[in-house]
């Protein structure tokens, strides 16, 4: 728990350097992110002019703290900053996300904000993404194609029993590691039914904050 709250805490003392005013702000899912929106979000409250959830449990949590959460999905590059969590994070600071089934609107929020910010404990820092799984939003009348198609470039693919919030298959794919996960994310996408993989590559953070035992550090891009 300490790791995480490290991190949570970062990220609030990160956003209290780049935001000078008011913000429009989209929060993540995930255990890290959730940390950061019951112990750090209230204290930006009065800052806040619009607040953009990426899944239902999100938007349960900001709800009892007292946030009008937009219900929409933004359609422009309306969003300030973005803070979220990962399940892996590579040197380059590509990331996979979805353990929680929410990766289709965290992308959307993602391409929707000037700055994007992972928070995340050490335990999540790998050298190569994959080890996790891979998750994968399908559309259920094209779910026999796509996995086809899928095991033609992974290994395993394992279905989840619970639907993600827009009501489609939920899968996880295994057993191979990304030494181009830029790569393997418009392959994956570009799958007739493919809603979203949860390979964020091509929209990585602009940084990542990595909680440790006794505070955090920031990761920035091996290849910036």
């Amino acid at each position: 728990m300490n790791k995480k709250l490290n991190a949570a805490e970062g990220a609030y003392n990160k956003i209290l350097n780049i935001c000078s005013g008011d913000i429009v702000i989209g929060i993540g899912t995930g255990s890290t992110t959730d940390i950061f929106t019951q112990t750090f979000l209230p204290k930006l409250k009065n800052r806040i002019t619009k607040i953009y959830s990426s899944s239902h449990r999100s938007t349960k949590l900001l709800d009892s703290l007292g946030f009008a959460v937009v219900e929409s999905l933004p359609t422009t590059q309306c969003i300030d900053i973005y803070v979220d969590g990962a399940d892996e994070i590579d040197i380059d600071l590509n990331l996979i996300k979805g353990g929680g089934g929410a990766h289709y609107r965290e992308k959307m929020l993602t391409k929707a904000s000037s700055y994007f910010l992972c928070i995340a404990d050490d335990s999540k820092r790998v050298n190569a993404l994959g080890a996790f799984g891979i998750p994968v939003e399908i559309r259920a009348e094209r779910l026999d194609f796509v996995k086809k198609e899928l095991l033609g470039h992974f290994p395993e693919f394992s279905q989840r029993d619970a639907l993600s919030d827009n009501g489609n298959v939920l899968a996880d794919l295994r057993g191979k590691i990304l030494e181009e996960p830029i790569k393997f994310e418009k392959i994956v996408n570009g799958i007739e039914g493919v809603v979203e993989v949860g390979i964020f590559a091509v929209d990585r953070p602009n940084l990542a904050i990595i909680g440790l035992e006794n505070g955090y550090e920031l990761m920035e891009s091996s290849m910036a």
